[in-house]
C-alpha cells in the first residue's frame, strides 16, 4: 500500500496543468466504442480523460445499474482473499464487459497478472488504469473547488482516496465539487472532486 501511495503522489505532484477543466461537448468526443476499438488493438495512447466522459454517454452506462457489477466487485475481493488468482481476473474482465473505465478491475487485473508472471495482461491494464487515473490527478490538485480533480462517476472519488491512504471523515456538496476531508498520513486534509459530469450522467439515466 505505501509503495502504491507514494506512486499515486508523484502523479499529482509531476502534474503540470491546474485548474478546473472545462467541460466538452459530446459530440466532441468519440463514442466509447470507438475508445474500446482502439484498445483492443493494443492502441494504449488515447485520451483517457474523453474515454471517461464518453462512457457515461453510452448504452454500457446506462446498463451498469442493472448489471452485475457491484456483485462482481465482491467476488473480486473473495478470491483475493482465497488467492484463486485465475477467478479474480475473469471476475475482473466480466466488470470490464460493464465499465472498461473502471480503474479498480484494472487495477486487480494488472497486480493479479504481475503474481501469475503474465506480463502481456500485466503491461496492458497496468497502462490502461494509470492512464484513467491520470486523466483525474493530472487535471488539477484537489485542492480548491477551482482545481478539484474531474470526475465522471462516484467510485472513482473512492478508488483515488484508497490509494491515498486517506480515511473519509465527512463528504459534502460545495457546488459542482464533493469536498472530501480525510485524515490521510496521520493528519485531517480535503481533496475536491469535480462531479460536474457525475450530474451529467443522471441527466442521462
Amino acid at each position: 500500500m505505501k509503495m502504491i501511495k507514494t506512486k499515486l503522489l508523484l502523479i499529482i505532484l509531476s502534474s503540470l496543468v491546474f485548474g478546473l477543466v472545462n467541460a466538452q461537448n459530446k459530440d466532441s468526443i468519440p463514442d466509447y466504442i470507438t475508445f474500446l476499438k482502439e484498445l483492443d488493438n493494443n492502441n494504449l495512447e488515447i485520451d483517457y480523460r474523453q474515454f471517461r466522459i464518453s462512457y457515461i454517454y453510452s448504452d454500457k452506462f446506462k446498463e451498469k445499474g442493472t448489471s452485475d457489477y457491484d456483485e462482481l466487485k465482491n467476488d473480486v475481493y473473495k478470491y483475493i482473499r482465497k488467492k484463486k488468482y485465475r477467478k479474480v481476473i475473469d471476475a475482473c474482465q466480466k466488470m470490464l464487459e460493464i465499465d472498461y473505465t473502471s480503474m479498480f478491475a484494472h487495477k486487480y487485473i494488472q497486480q493479479t497478472a504481475k503474481i501469475i508472471e503474465d506480463s502481456v495482461l500485466y503491461n496492458k491494464h497496468h497502462h490502461i488504469e494509470f492512464g484513467l487515473l491520470k486523466s483525474i490527478v493530472h487535471n488539477g490538485d484537489g485542492k480548491t473547488c477551482e482545481t478539484s480533480w474531474e470526475i465522471t462517476q462516484i467510485e472513482e472519488e473512492y478508488f483515488i482516496l484508497r490509494m491515498l491512504g486517506a480515511e473519509l471523515k465527512k463528504q459534502s456538496l460545495d457546488g459542482l465539487c464533493d469536498k472530501m476531508d480525510v485524515t490521510q498520513d496521520n493528519e485531517p486534509k480535503t481533496h475536491y472532486f469535480g462531479v460536474y459530469y457525475v450530474f451529467e450522467s443522471r441527466k442521462i439515466n
